[in-house]
């Protein structure tokens, strides 16, 4: 076993990588403000594995190699049906002075699946089950959480029954939809798709992940890497969609005490997100709206420059 400072170290399932620098990002923030350059040095990357109620729960983790994290820990949440890999690109830019850990949601990515759809709310639980195992906060110990679409929505819940656990609340699109349109939406989202019965199907999807990634420069791996990673969920997928226009967001937004911070880029859910901040009683709302929804891909040092704005007023 290789030991780094502060607790980082490398088992077989982790891996030291060097992915970026001890280089301040610049504090204030506006659409269309500064950004820093991206990192170049100093970064350690590891991957790991937590228990859960549901088995293991696959951790991609990033922290400064060398000094010591002095910002508190920042766990981020992805999109339905995704996996941890998408913050690969911004969490490099914000590691430099805290830890960052990216979950594979269960049944996501390589996190073991519950044995049957599981509710907002017992995933949430799941994932601080996790984080208490891991060691990344103590039972009441405080993180930060950046959450997008459906994580953004396990970040909420998470924020609302362990308002101990979460210090502050950063959100990319909230797939918040009022009563009379919520079920249409779970009808459209929550159903099986013809993954195995329809090849055509297949190859379409292939093909809308290859023309959503023009432009991001990611290298073929990545994108087949992610490709599978949606595969991967594809069986479970409409458990997380079900599970979110379940949630009962009028109910639980206003129990979120924590400071909280609105990410709004251009994308279909742009005025849900701007409704749900509006039954946020600390929520910020910041207009990105010159990115899209790649912009974890796309502008991972604006994001950043946002992040950190808020995270460490």
């Amino acid at each position: 076993m290789t030991r780094l400072r502060r607790g980082f170290h490398l088992t077989r399932r982790g891996l030291l990588a060097a992915a970026g620098s001890a280089a301040a990002l610049p504090a204030a923030l506006t659409s269309a403000g500064p950004v820093a350059a991206p990192p170049a040095a100093g970064v350690a990357r590891l991957r790991e594995y937590w228990p859960c109620r549901y088995g293991q729960v696959n951790v991609r983790t990033w922290g400064p190699a060398v000094a010591a994290a002095t910002r508190p820990p920042l766990l981020c949440l992805h999109q339905n049906p995704r996996s941890s890999r998408d913050f690969a690109r911004l969490a490099p830019w914000l590691a430099t002075d805290r830890r960052v850990y990216a979950l594979d949601t269960p049944g996501c990515g390589d996190s073991d699946p519950p044995p049957s759809p599981a509710s907002i709310a017992e995933l949430a639980q799941a994932l601080d089950e996790a984080i208490t195992a891991g060691g990344a906060a103590g039972r009441d110990a405080a993180l930060d959480v950046f959450g997008q679409h459906t994580g953004a929505t396990l970040g909420l819940e998470l924020a609302a029954s362990r308002p101990g656990r979460v210090r502050r609340l950063a959100l990319l699109g909230i797939p918040f939809v009022a009563p009379p349109e919520r079920e249409a939406w779970r009808l459209r989202f929550a159903q099986s798709r013809p993954w195995v019965e329809d090849p055509a199907y297949l190859g379409a999807q292939w093909q809308r992940s290859v023309e959503a990634a023009r432009g991001l420069g990611l290298p073929d791996e990545e994108l087949l890497a992610r490709f599978a990673d949606a595969l991967h969920a594809a069986p479970r997928a409409a458990w997380a969609f079900d599970a979110v226009f379940r949630y009962p967001f009028e109910a639980r937004l206003p129990r979120v005490r924590q400071p909280t911070l609105v990410l709004v880029v251009d994308e279909t859910i742009a005025p849900n997100s701007r409704a749900a901040a509006a039954l946020l009683p600390a929520a910020r709302i910041v207009e990105l709206t010159e990115l899209d929804g790649r912009a974890l891909d796309a502008a991972p040092g604006r994001l950043a420059t946002a992040l950190r704005a808020f995270l460490d007023a």
